[in-house]
C-alpha cells in the first residue's frame, strides 16, 4: 500500500477529549494513531495502544503539544468545515481527533490517501510515526 510505503523511515490521567458532533456521509473508516516514545524506551505498541485509546496514562511515553498538533491540523485543513474543535468535514469526507496528553487518533471516514498523508506529515513533525491498529505495526522503523 503506498501510504505505508512512503513512511517506512519512521502516537493518561486528565482526558482532553472534547465532545464531538456525528459524522455524515461516512462510507469507509480508518483510525490513524499517534504517540511519543521517551528516549530510550520502546514498549509493546498493541499494548500501549490500547491503554491510550482507553484514555489510560502509559509510563515511558512523552506528553504531546496538543495545541500546537491541533493549530497545525487547522492550518493544513482549512478548506474544511471545523464542526467542533475535533470534528472536520468536507464533502462526503470526515474525520474526528481524539486527543489526549500523550495520544492523538484520528478517525477517518472516507478519507483521501493524499488527506491521510497530510495527517501522517503533521505528526510525524512531532516524532510521532503512525501506528495502525489494523496491522499492529507502527512506521517507526523499529521492530518489536
Amino acid at each position: 500500500m503506498k501510504l505505508y510505503e512512503r513512511k517506512q523511515h519512521l502516537g493518561f490521567a486528565q482526558m482532553l477529549f472534547v465532545g464531538c458532533s456525528n459524522v455524515r456521509g461516512a462510507v469507509m473508516s480508518i483510525d490513524l494513531n499517534f504517540w511519543k516514545y521517551k528516549e530510550n524506551v520502546y514498549l509493546d505498541n498493541q499494548a500501549v495502544y490500547e491503554k491510550l485509546s482507553a484514555g489510560y496514562s502509559v509510563d515511558g511515553l512523552e506528553e504531546l503539544p496538543i495545541s500546537q498538533i491541533l493549530k497545525d491540523i487547522e492550518i493544513a485543513f482549512k478548506g474544511w468545515e471545523k464542526l467542533s474543535k475535533c470534528d472536520f468535514e468536507k464533502e462526503n469526507t470526515a474525520f474526528r481527533i481524539f486527543i489526549t496528553e500523550q495520544f492523538v487518533r484520528f478517525d477517518c471516514y472516507s478519507v483521501s490517501q493524499e488527506d491521510i498523508n497530510k495527517i501522517i506529515d503533521i505528526l510525524f513533525e512531532y516524532d510521532c510515526p503512525l501506528y495502525d491498529s489494523q496491522i499492529s505495526e507502527r512506521f517507526d522503523g523499529q521492530s518489536q
